[in-house]
């Protein structure tokens, strides 16, 4: 195997279709669709809760607690004071003021920078790249199609006389499944992150695994008629 096969089939999981004697196997690795979708979802409110922080912190007033007074009015009045002056540091900046009026925003900002940069450019896509992968093995031979998406799972079977099309359907919003249409109804093969080429991919492959099955039923049919 070449360098350029190997990053192409192992690297970035590209389809790929085997024979092995009277049956085709088809493989294929791929990120999930929701591939760090909830963890960038909780990183994104973290950030936005620490970037509010620092704002209140920079930007809020020096208040003696209160033993009697209500701690949630208290809480609430401190909270509004802080924005209302942060909001007025921007616009004395504005009217030309000082720029270390600006240094709550700016830590706010480093805040948001900072998760913007982790999650586009940094661990967090090799990370999901690692951790949410399906490896699938599709076989198909002359009695049933077999999907299998991981070793440590039972495959699934079908009968090949039973298949009736192969399907791509919207799943997640980052993402789409491939799907046998069968008489039973719907058998997943593969759920695909990113848009439809890696999907289309698969479809084509599985359809001339199918189309490559049936053709070795019907040679071996005619050989067999022409030896009786």
């Amino acid at each position: 195997m070449t360098i350029s096969e190997f990053k192409k089939h192992w690297l970035d999981g590209e389809p790929r279709i085997e024979w092995d004697g009277d049956s085709v196997r088809v493989k294929a690795a791929h990120r999930l669709p929701s591939s760090g979708y909830e963890q960038r979802i909780a990183l994104w409110l973290i950030a936005c809760f620490l970037a509010v922080y620092m704002v209140i912190t920079e930007y809020g007033p020096d208040m003696a607690s209160d033993p009697e007074a209500n701690y949630l009015l208290e809480i609430a009045a401190f909270i509004t004071v802080a924005l209302s002056n942060a909001f007025e540091a921007l616009a004395e900046v504005a009217r030309g003021g000082p720029p270390e009026h600006l240094r709550g925003w700016m830590f706010a900002l480093s805040c948001i920078g900072g998760a913007f940069v982790f999650l586009n450019f940094g661990p967090f896509s090799l990370y999901t790249w690692l951790t949410n992968r399906e490896h699938v093995t599709i076989i198909v031979n002359d009695d049933q199609v077999s999907v299998r998406h991981s070793v440590l799972r039972f495959p699934k079977r079908i009968a090949r006389e039973a298949v009736e099309d192969v399907l791509i359907l919207r799943n997640h919003r980052t993402g789409h499944d491939v799907m046998i249409q069968h008489e039973g109804g719907l058998t997943r093969l593969a759920s695909v992150h990113g848009d439809l080429t890696r999907p289309t991919l698969i479809k084509s492959c599985v359809e001339r695994a199918l189309y490559a099955g049936r053709s070795i039923r019907i040679e071996s049919d005619r050989i067999g008629s022409s030896r009786i």
